[in-house]
């Protein structure tokens, strides 16, 4: 495998959204040299940080996110999405996926919020020891007490992903507004290769 790097000359000032560096990685055949493009990889600036962007053979880039539920993100040159995978409680029962398209993350983030002040607002009034569950905005469920398989808090389906507490709302907000700023530059660098 041999690697081709294409990188800009140490002069030029850096710009967002910019492509650094394309790998091509070219492949040995039995007699010949066949060079195919794999993997086109391009440093981005994404507020300060500067980081690899990597992009399958399908125009395909994804990222696992460190926020709750290690969602996966995922952008293609006509849209994107957050996906998440949660298993069974055991072998015997399949897992489930929730996937939230980029069209609708707008959505989520005031869901969350809304269902955050009602979440607050019922476990002020449920009395020490009890429970209760409701359906939420965007089909979450706002679970105060709960125990068994429901989980005290937010969650984005049943009793997976549980938020209950402001640190943990407000670090996957963040990564629902990195996941959207990240995208449109993304996006706009797939349409233009």
């Amino acid at each position: 495998m041999t690697d081709i790097v294409l990188a800009p000359p140490h002069d030029s000032t850096p710009q967002f959204g910019y492509c650094y560096l394309l790998i091509v990685r070219a492949f040995r055949g039995s007699k010949a040299f066949y060079p195919r493009q794999d993997t086109k990889k391009c440093l981005m600036l994404v507020g300060q940080a500067t980081q690899p962007i990597e992009v399958d053979m399908n125009g395909t880039y994804e990222e696992t996110l460190k926020s709750a539920g290690h969602g996966t993100f995922r952008v293609t040159k006509d849209s994107w999405s957050i996906r998440y995978y949660f298993p069974g409680p055991d072998m015997r029962y399949n897992g489930t996926w929730v996937t939230i398209e980029g069209r609708d993350i707008d959505k989520y983030i005031s869901a969350y919020r809304a269902n955050w002040e009602e979440y607050q607002s019922l476990k002020n009034q449920i009395p020490p020891g009890g429970s209760f569950n409701k359906l939420g905005l965007q089909g979450m469920s706002i679970n105060v007490g709960c125990g068994g398989i429901y989980r005290d808090g937010i969650c984005i389906d049943y009793w997976h992903m549980p938020i209950n507490n402001e640190k943990d709302l407000n670090t996957l907000l963040e990564s629902f507004e990195y996941c959207k700023a990240k995208a449109k530059i993304i996006i706009q660098w797939l349409s233009k290769n």
